[in-house]
């Protein structure tokens, strides 16, 4: 977990105040699959080296989570 906030401007509102960084091509491929809960104020980040069309799956995620796509 990274201390990292996300914030959203200009409101100031905190999106997340622990941030789960997929580092690995594993960790990016499990995502929150078969995780029980993620906690509020929480956020898994993905990184891509470049702007492209993206997809979320939802398969073996038992619960609604939000989705953003962030420069």
């Amino acid at each position: 977990m990274t201390n990292v906030r996300i914030v959203h401007e200009p409101a100031g509102e905190v999106l997340a105040t622990n941030v789960e960084v997929a580092e690995s091509f594993l960790a990016s491929l499990r995502g929150l699959r078969f995780r029980r809960s993620f906690p509020d104020g929480h956020a898994l980040l993905f990184r891509f080296g470049s702007a492209g069309r993206r997809d979320v799956d939802m398969f073996f995620v038992p619960f609604r989570i939000d989705a953003l796509w962030l420069v």
